[in-house]
């Protein structure tokens, strides 16, 4: 099958593809007391983040770690590095060798 390349950037993709689902319910962060998050949540804070991170310098081009536990909000921050261009290192500290 033939497989279709977005021409955008994938956090560019992403967040247009959000945006089609409006209020419907995407995640339920169960490790934080069930708070639910819609699409466009996601997208609001996806933005905010994004902004704040470009406002701190980080484009195309840099590479930013990121240690933390498995959350909405740590994917929040992954699409909003994604969006700035940058490249995201996931860092596990259970990983010890």
């Amino acid at each position: 099958p033939d497989i279709v390349i977005p021409t955008v950037p994938f956090g560019k993709f992403v967040l247009q593809t959000i945006e089609a689902y409006g209020n419907k319910l995407a995640w339920v962060d169960i490790g934080n007391g069930g708070e639910e998050y819609s699409f466009s949540l996601i997208y609001e804070e996806t933005c905010k983040c994004a902004s704040a991170l470009y406002k701190e310098g980080i484009r195309r081009g840099n590479v930013v770690g990121i240690l933390c536990p498995n959350s909405c909000q740590q994917k929040i921050l992954v699409l909003a590095l994604a969006l700035c261009g940058a490249t995201i290192v996931p860092i596990n500290y259970y990983y010890t060798e």
